[in-house]
C-alpha cells in the first residue's frame, strides 16, 4: 500500500511528464521546493562522503606510522581500503 509521500511524489512526477495532469488540492508538495529539497540531500551526502575520504587519508597516514592495522568490535581486522571503499558506494 502506497502512503502519502509516494503518492504525493508521483503527482508530481505525472504533473511534469503529462502537462495535462493537475496535481491535487490535499498535496502539499510543491514542485520548485521538493526538487530544492532533494538536491539539498544529494548536496549533504555528498559533502558528507567529502568529509569521509578526508578522514580516511588522516586514518591512511595513522596506519603508514603505526603499521597496525584497525580491528572492529569483534577483533577482526579492518581493511584499510574499507571506508574509501564504502564512500566510493555511496558516491556511486
Amino acid at each position: 500500500m502506497a502512503g502519502y509521500d509516494i503518492i504525493n511524489q508521483l503527482e508530481l512526477f505525472l504533473n511534469r511528464v503529462m502537462t495535462d495532469f493537475e496535481i491535487s488540492i490535499e498535496n502539499s508538495l510543491k514542485p520548485e521546493l521538493y526538487t530544492k529539497e532533494y538536491l539539498g540531500n544529494i548536496a549533504s551526502e555528498i559533502n558528507q562522503t567529502a568529509d569521509q575520504i578526508k578522514h580516511y587519508c588522516f586514518n591512511l597516514t595513522e596506519i603508514a606510522h603505526k603499521s597496525e592495522v584497525e580491528k572492529d568490535w569483534r577483533g577482526n581486522e579492518i581493511e584499510p581500503t574499507n571506508s574509501l571503499e564504502y564512500s566510493i558506494i555511496r558516491l556511486e
